[in-house]
This record gives structure tokens, C-alpha cells and sequence, in this order.
């Protein structure tokens, strides 16, 4: 039996994709043979690791950035007595207080790595460019393997270290069983979803540009935000005030309750451009939900070929508000969104497909 160890910066789902991700990794190397996993992470676990082997410590975090500024002598200090029993450690990497100290552990105990860095070291400049020349190039260098969300990320870490072994892994949710039903069977105005962090840069005014397009000629829409602020909320709040906008902000929720949402609504819009992966965009695939997102992210070739999402160009509001309009108001395309998406998930992101990746790092090809 192969001991592995998965360590994250925080179990709280608040933190998106990475935490979802991780929640797949646990689940994907239930299904490669002989491995035996446990996972430490800073906070409650929650209800989705119920079944997984899980260790919590507790973490100091400041209100600003607090998954990067957080710190967690507990953590650290588990993993100085412990390391030694595992024989691969995947780490879930964000050049966290916490994190970046996790590589080095690993090398000075002797135990193999790999780095899963969810589109979150592209290279720092200025004073915090030390951080990577200390920490981040030579966890890079010296990893087992580095996992990628896609090509361009792969050519940006080979730039900075040009001997990583990086592999692009796509993160993967499970396909359910019974998908939710079609939205044309809903009944009341369009809801229209936006799922992310409330960050500058995922596109949230975007978003409000539509509804606020949309909302005169499609009566009883709704716009529904979920996600944890990250510097935008206020701006949004005060906007939808002004405007008397129909939009309805449910903070941050656990995984549950954002299936939850994913079900209730007709459509998620994903506006952040060049975005790296977008784990909302994958999960709305298995619920059946369609999605617009922007064209410039890194995955819209990927929508593309299958015909899984409507791509309007990142500043064209014109373009975003007729993309989200087809969606309500032309069945074959919402139908179509859904097939496209089915394929999308089970040819590129299905946990059949990451525990195969997963199986050939821990046993080899």
C-alpha cells in the first residue's frame, strides 16, 4: 500500500476551484489501486469530506487575501513530525505563507512531491519577485511531476524552469447519475447565475451589464451572485441599489448549496477574461446548466470544438447580452449548450480520465 499525502491551504470552499479540485483529486485516487491517502488542510473540513481521511489545523488569517496571508504553525509543525511516513506528497500550491514552505519539508525529508498549481504562479515581479527566486522556481524544479490546467500555463513555468516535468491535468467533477432537469421545464422569469469569486477580475460588471440589458425584456429575471467578496462586492451592491437591478448576492456557499443554485438557474455566465480554468464552468456542465463565458479564456477551444459554451468577445457587451438572450430564448441552442457540454465533460474533464493520470504518477507508466 502506497501512503500518500494531499496538502491544501484551506478546506473552505470559499476558495473555488482550488478546494474543488482537491475534493476531485481525493476522490480520483480512491480508484487507483493500492493507495492509501490522507489530506491536511487549514480549517473545518467540510461535509464533502466526510468520507475522506482528513486532518485539520487550525490557521491566523487576516481579512485581506487571508489563503495567502494565512499562516499555520500547527500545519507546519504536523508535517515536520510526519512527512516521513509518506511516500508521495501532492501538493496544492498557491505561494501561501503556508505553502510555499511545504515543497522544502518535503525535499529536506526526503519524499517526492508533486505540484498541482491551479493557474497560480505566474511569475511575480517587483519585491515579490524573491518569493519565486527563493521558493516557487526551485519547488518547481524539483518536483516528481508539475500539474498544469493547460498549455499556456505549461509554457510559462518551462520559461521560468525549463527542466519541471509538467503535465497538463484537467481538474474533473463527477458525471451525476441523473442530471437536473432542462430548464425549460422551470417555471417563473430566467435566472442567470454568476459563480466565482467576487474578485476585480472575473467579471462580475460584466454580469450586471447583462442583467441590466436583459431584465426590461424578459420579465420576473433574476440575477443571482454566489461566490466570497474579494474586493468587488461593494462596488456591485451599490450599482444594483442605484439601478434597482433584480440582483440577488448569496455570498459564499459550500458545495451543496451551489449544486443547489446550479439547478435553479438557466444559465451561468462566466465573464472573467484569460481565466485559467474556471472549475464553475465544469461543475455547471454536469449540472446540465449552460454557459457563456468569455472568449478569451484559456479553455475556449476546448467549448469550442464540442460546442459547449456561447463565446462572446471580453469587452462586447452587445455580443454578451445576445449570447445570454439565445440561451432563454432559442431551446435548440440551450439544448445544444447541453449536449456540448456532456461531451466536453466526459472526453476532458471526467474522474475516470484524472485517475488514470493520477495512477501512472504513484505506479508509473
Amino acid at each position: 500500500m502506497t501512503a500518500l499525502l494531499q496538502v491544501l491551504p484551506t478546506y473552505d470552499p470559499a476558495f473555488g476551484g482550488p478546494v474543488s479540485a482537491a475534493l476531485g483529486v481525493s476522490e480520483s485516487y480512491e480508484g487507483v489501486d493500492g493507495v492509501s491517502l490522507t489530506t491536511i488542510g487549514c480549517g473545518p473540513a467540510g461535509a464533502g469530506w466526510s468520507r475522506h481521511d482528513t486532518v485539520s489545523r487550525r490557521a491566523f488569517a487576516p481579512p485581506v487575501a487571508p489563503h495567502v496571508l494565512s499562516v499555520s504553525p500547527g500545519l507546519l509543525a504536523w508535517l515536520v513530525r510526519r512527512l516521513r511516513r509518506f511516500e508521495l506528497v501532492h501538493v496544492h500550491y498557491n505561494r501561501g505563507l503556508v505553502m510555499v514552505w511545504v515543497p522544502l519539508l518535503a525535499r529536506l525529508a526526503g519524499v517526492p512531491y508533486v505540484l498541482q498549481t491551479h493557474g497560480m504562479c505566474r511569475p511575480w515581479r517587483g519585491p515579490l519577485a524573491l518569493v519565486d527566486r527563493v521558493f516557487t522556481r526551485p519547488a518547481l524544479r524539483h518536483a516528481h511531476a508539475v500539474f498544469v490546467l493547460g498549455a499556456a500555463e505549461r509554457d510559462q513555468i518551462l520559461a521560468a524552469v525549463p527542466t519541471a516535468n509538467v503535465v497538463v491535468v484537467h481538474n474533473a467533477v463527477r458525471t451525476p447519475a441523473a442530471r437536473v432537469p432542462s430548464a425549460t421545464v422551470r417555471t417563473g422569469g430566467p435566472r442567470l447565475l454568476f459563480c466565482a469569486r467576487l474578485h476585480p477580475r472575473k467579471g462580475l460588471t460584466r454580469f450586471l451589464d447583462v442583467v441590466e440589458r436583459l431584465a426590461p425584456l424578459h420579465p420576473g429575471l433574476e440575477g443571482h451572485v454566489v461566490g466570497p467578496d474579494e474586493g468587488a462586492l461593494a462596488a456591485a451592491q451599490e450599482r444594483v441599489r442605484d439601478a434597482g437591478l433584480p440582483v440577488t448576492f448569496h455570498g459564499g456557499l459550500d458545495r451543496d448549496e451551489v449544486d443547489a443554485w446550479m439547478a435553479r438557474c438557466d444559465v451561468l455566465l462566466h465573464p472573467a477574461p484569460r481565466e485559467p480554468f474556471g472549475m464553475s464552468m465544469i461543475e455547471a456542465f454536469a449540472a446540465d446548466l449552460p454557459v457563456v463565458a468569455a472568449a478569451s479564456s484559456e479553455l475556449a477551444g476546448v467549448f469550442a470544438a464540442e460546442g459547449a459554451a456561447l463565446l462572446p468577445d471580453d469587452d462586447a457587451v452587445d455580443a454578451w447580452a445576445d449570447a445570454v438572450r439565445r440561451v432563454l430564448d432559442e431551446p435548440g441552442t440551450a439544448d445544444g449548450l447541453r449536449t456540448g457540454g456532456r461531451a466536453v465533460l466526459d472526453r476532458h474533464f471526467s474522474r475516470a480520465s484524472l485517475t488514470r493520470t493520477l495512477a501512472g504518477v504513484v505506479h508509473g507508466p
